[in-house]
Formats: structure tokens, sequence, C-alpha cells
């Protein structure tokens, strides 16, 4: 929607400094199947809410795509993105329909168990060979996906990928800012398992779509960059200033701004 007149603008600025991948979907196949022949279990951090369907929905397409994805075992080990599944599934006229035949799988994702009790999520630890696991949260900061961690970040043969933003002292920064070794549980871990990060299925606007809306802007407001690094906000910051000519800033903690 066009923003037309504004006195103060103030927008995030999570991806200020880069852009998305072209392909989400391809660069997540890729990864997938070099994880498959490395032999061990990729997980796959992601929020609980929209993030993970739409990762089990991309697992879906790929598995008619990529052979060697179509019979590997998928876990959704998230009780909160279990019930989201289930909204998504009783609502399917307030989202976007699957872009292929489903045949009644959640997602179209085939080979998928989806663990609810803490037993389920346990039993995973018993599966051998090639598998993914999807589990929240998606920064690593908690959940289940820490145990998950904790079993396969120190294998050779697994893969670790995260699928969105990475806050500043997480532990999913600490893994793909090249960390060589976590501490989890309280446990100090040596990182041998191969990490990776897809930025392209955020929700979060790159700096193209950011430009995009700021172009609809008829006036010249006071700018302010929030939601980001301090590098990702002063860059945008920066790109305001010499694009549009307005008066931007960095928000700063503490700081009081009158309109």
């Amino acid at each position: 929607m066009p923003m037309g007149e504004a006195d103060v603008l103030v927008c995030e600025s999570t991806y200020g400094d880069r852009v998305h991948p072209a392909d989400a979907l391809e660069q997540l196949g890729k990864t997938l199947a070099e994880g498959v022949a490395r032999g061990g279990a990729i997980v796959i951090p992601a929020f609980a809410v929209e993030r993970s369907q739409e990762i089990l929905l991309s697992i879906g397409q790929l598995q008619r795509q990529v052979p060697t994805l179509a019979h590997v075992p998928v876990f959704l080990d998230s009780p909160m993105a279990a019930r989201v599944d289930r909204l998504f599934a009783d609502f399917p006229a307030w989202h976007k329909p699957v872009a292929f035949e489903t045949n009644g799988k959640p997602f179209g994702c085939d080979n998928l168990t989806i663990a609810v009790q803490t037993e389920q999520s346990k039993a995973i630890n018993a599966v051998r060979g090639p598998h993914i696991i999807v589990s929240a949260s998606g920064m690593a900061a908690g959940g289940r996906v820490l145990h998950h961690l904790h079993n396969h970040v120190s294998d050779p043969k697994a893969t670790i990928l995260f699928v969105g933003f990475q806050g500043a002292g997480t532990l999913g920064y600490l893994l793909t800012n090249g960390a060589k070794s976590v501490r989890i549980y309280g446990d100090v871990l040596p990182v041998q398992a191969a990490t990776g990060i897809i930025s392209g299925y955020s929700a979060h606007a790159d700096r193209n779509e950011i430009q995009q809306w700021l172009n609809t802007c008829t006036t010249k407001p006071a700018y302010y960059a929030v939601h980001g690094d301090p590098v990702s906000a002063q860059s945008l910051c920066d790109l305001v200033k010499m694009k549009y000519g307005w008066d931007a800033h960095v928000a700063a903690r503490g700081t009081t701004v009158e309109i």
C-alpha cells in the first residue's frame, strides 16, 4: 500500500545492508542435497509461526524435484508449530494455496512425523542416516532445537541450517559466524557439523524491498531506522540520506523524539 505523506518515519532495518537471494528454494534444495550426501542429520532451527510451515512447504516441493530428498524422513519437533499447522489447515482461505497437490499431507510434505510429546521428541535421537529436523526456536535461543543441536553440532556428518535473521549474541549468530565451539546446556562442544544460512525465507524486507516502500512517500519525513544491527541500520540511513535527502538517524535507546 502506498505510504503517501509522513512527518516521521520509523522503519525496520534488519536487512538494510543486503538483498535476499533470488531463489531461496533452489538454495535450500542444494543445501539439503549436500546434507543428505553428508549422511547425517540436517537440523533446521525455525520459528514456530509461519517459518516452520514455509519450510515444510518448500521441502514438499523439493521432494518432487530432487530425487535424493524424496524418501528422507522429516521431523517437525515443535508443539507450537504443530498447533499453527492445524490453524493453516482449518482456515485454507486465509493463506495462499499450495502450488501442487498435497494428497492431504501437511503442506505436501512426505515422510513427515510431527513430535508433540516429549517422548516423541526424544525418539528422534534414535534415527540414523540422513534425516531433516525442523524445530524452534529460529535463532536457537531456546526451545527443543537446543536438544538437537546438542546432539549433532559436533557430528561431522551433520548439517545445521538457519533460515532467518540471527540476532547478535544468540547461539544462531555464533554458529553462522564461524564459532569453533559453543556452549549448550552447560557443555562446551566443538562445532564440527557443516553450518549455513539462507536469508531468503525471512519475513523482513531486504534493502531493495524497503526502498520500494520508501519510494511511495510523497514528503520528506524525519527518518529513524530501528530493528536492525548497527551496521545494517546505519547503511540504510546512509542510503536514505543520499537517495531521498531525508534527515535520517539510527534510533538509540533512551532517546526522546518530539513529533
